[in-house]
């Protein structure tokens, strides 16, 4: 500050002394300076040290223009002129170099702190370009994770509409299948209806076989009663053709001895009328014993008739029942494989409503990271903004 303020008053004395030639070496010379200095000085900060060094040159340049230029002047004048330049040099060179110190400090300081600003903005924004690559990084990862994720969700989707059609589809066949069960069910219980009526049927055609046996058996016995009857109207018959052949015998006996005894031919008659009493009335017998053999007869063959039909009934009758054993059979198989079917089905929708709620949650844990993720990749892109 001491070397300023003397500098200063040096060149204040020195310029009232010689001013036409101060003005003349500054009008000529410290003009060119000055512009080349004004030029210098709009150059960045990393060069201003250099502008420095030139602003100087461009001084000592102007000095030897100026010492050139007073060299036209007389002898006389020009050792005031060279002591007043050698002074004006000097006062000016030192005010120069103080304000070059001063410049120098001011713009090493300016300098530091723009070089420590720049290495802070440097370091800034290295750190926010790793920031954004990592961001971005972040993003593409996200980008690619929510990508996946659609993925897997519209997977999902197509497997969870999957599922349900094949839900629903199960259903169907399982109200098919019930439809069919209770049908079935309906089939065998009309089945079972139709086996108990044949079943009766059958007990009262066994019991009308069981009547008619016995009426078989009741007009056997009265056939068997009526050949014994038969037979001993037969044994009677013949009894009386002997009797009347005896008769006959006697009756020629009598008429023998009726010429020989007229008394006894009235008795004779008498027995003879009662034989023929006897007679008419085992004639009238036989027929009537004919015309009752003739209706056992009838009645035997009515009776075998039906015993036939009854036979051929209850053979018709068992062939049915095995018809309706066998089918009751295969509908019961067939009621087993469907109740089978029907477990199976009901294993496989308990199963695939099991996959469905498992389907579900995964669902709802990925939609929730796809929340989250959506969430941090706008904080991400929001902290990008902010930068």
């Amino acid at each position: 500050c001491w070397l300023l303020s003397w500098s200063i008053r040096s060149s204040s004395c020195w310029e009232r002394f010689s001013n036409t030639l101060h003005i003349r070496l500054f009008s000529s010379a410290d003009w060119v300076a000055s512009s080349s200095l004004d030029r210098a000085a709009p150059e960045r900060s990393s060069d201003f040290s250099r502008s420095s060094s030139t602003c100087w040159t461009l001084r000592v340049r102007a000095a030897t223009l100026a010492s050139v230029e007073v060299s036209s002047f007389s002898f006389s004048s020009r050792s005031l002129l060279a002591c007043s330049r050698v002074f004006l040099n000097f006062s000016w060179s030192s005010v120069t170099w103080v304000r070059r110190l001063v410049s120098s400090a001011t713009s090493s300081m300016i300098l530091s702190a723009m070089k420590l600003e720049k290495d802070n903005a440097a370091d800034k924004a290295d750190t926010c370009e790793n920031q954004a690559k990592e961001a971005n990084l972040r993003a593409d990862k996200i980008m690619e994770e929510v990508a996946e994720l659609t993925k897997r969700l519209t997977q999902v989707t197509e497997d969870h509409e999957k599922f349900k059609n094949t839900l629903e589809q199960a259903n169907k066949d399982l109200e098919e299948k019930e439809k069919l069960l209770t049908s079935t069910e309906a089939n065998v219980a009309a089945l079972t209806r139709k086996v108990q009526q044949v079943e009766e049927d059958l007990e009262k055609s066994e019991e009308r076989s069981g009547a008619a046996l016995s009426k078989l058996l009741e007009a056997t016995q009265s056939a068997d009663e009526n050949n014994r009857m038969c037979k001993v109207l037969e044994n009677r018959s013949q009894q009386d053709e002997e009797r009347m052949d005896q008769l006959s015998n006697q009756l020629k006996e009598a008429r023998m001895l009726a010429e020989d005894a007229d008394g006894k031919s009235d008795e004779v008659s008498r027995k003879l009328a009662f034989v023929e009493d006897e007679l008419e009335v085992a004639e009238d017998r036989v027929k009537s014993g004919e015309a009752k053999i003739m209706e056992l007869e009838e009645e035997l063959k009515v009776v075998g008739n039906s015993l036939k039909s009854l036979e051929v009934s209850e053979d018709k009758a068992n062939q049915r029942v095995e018809e309706f054993k066998r089918q009751l059979k295969s509908l019961t198989i067939k009621l087993k494989e469907a109740e089978t079917r029907a477990e199976n089905a009901e294993k496989n929708v308990k199963k695939l409503q099991k996959e469905v709620d498992r389907l579900e949650d995964e669902l709802g844990v990925n939609k929730d990271r796809y929340k989250s993720l959506a969430d941090e990749m706008d904080s991400t892109f929001a902290e990008l903004a902010g930068y």
